[in-house]
């Protein structure tokens, strides 16, 4: 089947209504904490471990954002990492 290596990343945990920002926000919490750490050279499960963190923290608790993954190969966005000998690596150039 087609569902192995799919990510599916939720701005908030399941029932729960994602913030759009405040009246002087460009961003909602979470597409602030995608911006912030969508180019740090990590995993992505760790750069979305780093926004749940980020929204967390700026919803002081309320916004938890969430995912559901089957990924069974590290994704990295923002260029190559750091390359160890026999690792399966794919990369994927930021937007």
């Amino acid at each position: 089947s087609g569902d192995v290596n799919l990510l599916i990343a939720f701005a908030t945990q399941p029932h729960n209504v994602a913030f759009d920002g405040g009246p002087d926000d460009r961003n909602s919490p979470f597409t602030k904490g995608l911006l912030r750490h969508i180019g740090d050279k990590v995993e992505i499960r760790e750069m979305l471990g780093r926004v749940r963190a980020s929204v967390v923290a700026d919803s002081k608790g309320v916004q938890i954002p969430w995912d559901q993954s089957s990924l069974t190969d590290p994704i990295y966005l923002a260029g190559p990492p750091p390359v160890r000998p026999g690792a399966n690596i794919r990369s994927i150039p930021p937007p």
